[in-house]
C-alpha cells in the first residue's frame, strides 16, 4: 500500500513540473538554456509604446495667455463735436486665459506624419488701464480704468506635422502647426468700446508631445493667435468718437492632453 503511494505521489509530481516546463518561454545561448514566465514576457510586450499613426484623436489644453494689446489712434477722431487727435496712449492689460479644443484626422501613408483638423479656441483678456492724451480745443488727458473684457471664441481649420523620436521605450514627439479661420470677438462695454463682431484669425504653433501610451499623450505648446479688429471709441458721451483699429492677439503657453483613436492604423 504505501509502495503503491509513493508511485502516485511520484507520477503526479513529475507531470506537474513538465506541465509548468512547457507552460515557460527559454531562450538558448552558446552555453546554457534561460527560462523566462510568461507574465514576464507579457509586462515586456506591454511597456513598449508605439507612436504610430491614427484615424484621429481629440485634444484638451488650456493655459496662460499673454497679450498684444495695442489701440491705433493714427485717425483723428471727434471730440465734443470738433475735431481731435490722440496725441500719446498707453494701454495695460489685465488676466488673461486660453482654452483650446480640437479634432484632429490622421493622413494615410506616406503622410502618417501630417494630421489635419478643427480647432475651437476661447481665450480671455481684459483691459485694466487706457491713458490718453488728446489735443482738440484744448489737451485733454483721460484715464479710463477696467475699459473692457474681451471674450473671444475662434473656429480654425489646421495642418500639423510631428515627428516622433523614440526616447527609451516612450515616444517624444516635436510638431508643428499652422491654422486659419475666424474670430467672434465680444466685449463687456459696448457704450464705451465698440469692437468688430468677427475678424480674420490664424494660428501658427510648436510643440512637445509625451505618449504615456499609443493612445494618449500631454503636450506643451507656445502659440501665436492673431486678432486685429476695428473699434470705435467713445471716451466722453456721444458727441466724442474716435475710431482705429486694436490688436487683439496673444502669445499663450498651452499644456494639455492628447487622446488618440485608431493607433497603429492607417486610414
Amino acid at each position: 500500500m504505501l509502495r503503491a503511494v509513493l508511485v502516485c505521489f511520484l507520477f503526479l509530481f513529475t507531470a506537474c513540473s513538465c506541465l509548468i516546463a512547457q507552460s515557460q518561454d527559454y531562450e538558448m545561448t552558446d552555453d546554457s538554456v534561460s527560462f523566462a514566465s510568461p507574465l514576464d514576457s507579457q509586462e515586456k510586450k506591454t511597456e513598449e509604446i508605439i507612436a504610430t499613426p491614427y484615424t484621429w484623436g481629440i485634444r484638451l489644453g488650456g493655459g496662460y495667455a499673454i497679450s498684444l494689446l495695442d489701440f491705433d489712434f493714427k485717425m483723428d477722431g471727434m471730440m465734443q463735436g470738433t475735431s481731435a487727435q490722440v496725441l500719446d496712449y498707453d494701454e495695460h492689460a489685465g488676466f488673461n486665459f486660453d482654452a483650446n479644443l480640437e479634432v484632429k484626422f490622421g493622413m494615410p501613408k506616406p503622410f502618417d506624419k501630417i494630421s489635419v483638423g478643427i480647432a475651437f479656441n476661447y481665450y480671455y483678456i481684459s483691459v485694466k488701464e487706457l491713458e490718453m492724451e488728446i489735443q482738440g480745443a484744448t489737451l485733454v488727458k483721460v484715464s479710463e480704468d477696467d475699459l473692457a473684457e474681451f471674450h473671444v471664441f475662434s473656429f480654425m481649420a489646421f495642418l500639423e506635422y510631428r515627428h516622433p523620436i523614440p526616447v527609451g521605450r516612450s515616444w517624444l514627439s516635436p510638431y508643428a502647426r499652422f491654422g486659419i479661420g475666424m474670430n467672434a470677438n465680444m466685449n463687456s462695454d459696448r457704450n464705451l468700446l465698440e469692437v468688430e463682431d468677427t475678424t480674420l484669425g490664424m494660428m501658427f504653433a510648436i510643440g512637445l508631445e509625451y505618449h504615456i501610451s499609443s493612445q494618449m499623450s500631454v503636450f506643451f505648446e507656445p502659440r501665436w493667435h492673431y486678432n486685429r479688429a476695428d473699434y470705435v471709441m467713445r471716451p466722453f458721451d456721444t458727441q466724442s468718437k474716435f475710431r482705429g483699429t486694436v490688436d487683439l492677439s496673444t502669445v499663450t503657453f498651452l499644456v494639455g492632453i492628447n487622446f488618440y483613436f485608431g493607433a497603429g492604423e492607417s486610414l
